[in-house]
């Protein structure tokens, strides 16, 4: 699968998305924008018409002749594609959290994880494993360590989801 330009967020894809249409150039290929089905999936509501293509809870919706919109899973972001993923949230709360039990942030963590320290400082202490990993998941800092993990390992997505793409970039 050829990825072209990886947009930082909904804003840019919307932006993207809208300067396509507003052109009403006419494409020789088809273009698609993959898009995490979490919560800036509702920016896209006004392109989810009709019966969307499912694929593995991937759905793919047509905005126009050439443009799609492929939405993950509900409540999937792109790094849940990986299976590496869960087990990558699990080594950074090792290194965030204190190994006493008491969820409390660890006296020293990686610079790298400054801004996700910020977040969980401001709120509090998680209840266990479970909504540790919810409130890190989405951090840039952690986002960051993976698609660095992503590249330097040359990680890919799982096989199911990887067939379940290209059945709807065919399609």
């Amino acid at each position: 699968i050829k990825i072209t330009k990886s947009l930082g967020g909904v804003g840019e894809v919307g932006k993207y998305i809208q300067t396509l249409l507003d052109m009403k150039a006419a494409f020789q290929q088809n273009i698609f924008f993959i898009v995490d089905a979490d919560k800036g999936v509702k920016n896209f509501s006004r392109y989810m018409k009709g019966k969307p293509q499912v694929r593995e809870g991937m759905k793919r919706y047509s905005i126009s002749e050439r443009i799609f919109l492929l939405l993950l899973p509900e409540g999937k972001a792109v790094e849940d594609l990986f299976g590496e993923f869960d087990n990558f949230l699990e080594e950074c709360i090792d290194k965030l959290f204190k190994h006493d039990g008491s969820w409390r942030l660890a006296d020293v963590v990686p610079t790298m994880f400054s801004r996700t320290c910020d977040i969980l400082r401001r709120r509090g202490v998680p209840a266990d494993l479970k909504e540790a990993k919810s409130w890190i998941r989405n951090t840039q800092d952690i986002k960051d360590a993976f698609w660095k993990k992503v590249k330097v390992e040359e990680l890919k997505i799982d096989v199911k989801y990887e067939t379940a793409i290209k059945d709807l970039l065919n399609v």
